[in-house]
């Protein structure tokens, strides 16, 4: 029986470090272990940022189960992987600096149009405590969003706020704008992964971090 996990992918920026925050929390209320990975060219350049990442999270969370990655490749590849069994991926969207956001940005946008991996949680800013979860549904047939979206709220001990489209001005079925503003007092925006449809955006602009969930059959 495979081990339930989440899968965090780290780089030692500012940003990985929240993705890092929002994944060990993911993990402990899921009773699930925490498997930190880090892509590199060099295995032997892993080490130190590993290390701090598994002090920060043995701090914040004593009794969860975190596990090391060390990769050499193409982060996006090492996450598709990982995380085809995982019951969350989680990637920050933006780096330290410009070159690293750059990298950053281009991995979460990336995993998000890959078919292989699971829940994808793009982390930007700061989750206010105890705020709300919101599920963007576009159509009927986002069933897995719907009940991540429930379970998640259930999680957090939370309150769900859920936006239906009831027309379809853009591919996604609810505008970037709309979105935007649904997220601005929001812990956490759920919606379906596509493939289509202003998702960059989306993971770019939104105000909290943002789930991705792929369908049974992806749009």
């Amino acid at each position: 029986m495979t081990e339930r996990s989440v899968v965090v992918g780290i780089n030692g920026s500012l940003t990985s470090v929240r993705a890092l925050d929002e994944a060990a929390a993911a993990a402990a209320r899921r009773g699930a272990v925490l498997r930190v990975a880090y892509a590199v060219r060099d295995a032997d350049e892993a080490g130190p940022v590993l290390n701090a990442a598994l002090d920060r999270v043995r701090r914040r969370h004593p009794r969860l189960r975190a596990v090391p990655v060390v990769a050499v490749g193409d982060p996006v590849q090492v996450l598709e992987r990982l995380g085809a069994d995982a019951a969350l991926t989680v990637v920050g969207s933006r780096g330290l600096n410009e070159a690293a956001g750059r990298l950053l940005g281009s991995v979460s946008r990336r995993l998000a149009t890959r078919r292989g991996v699971g829940p994808l949680m793009v982390v930007r800013g700061e989750r206010p405590a105890g705020a709300e979860v919101v599920l963007a549904e576009a159509s009927a047939t986002d069933v897995e969003a719907a009940v991540f979206a429930f379970e998640e709220a259930e999680l957090r001990n939370a309150p769900l706020r859920v936006l239906r489209a009831v027309r379809l001005p853009v591919p996604m079925g609810l505008s970037v704008r709309g979105l935007w503003s649904a997220a601005e007092g929001a812990g956490l925006l759920v919606t379906a992964a596509r493939t289509t449809g202003p998702t960059a955006a989306l993971l770019q602009q939104a105000a909290c971090p943002v789930v991705l969930v792929p369908s049974a059959v992806r749009a």
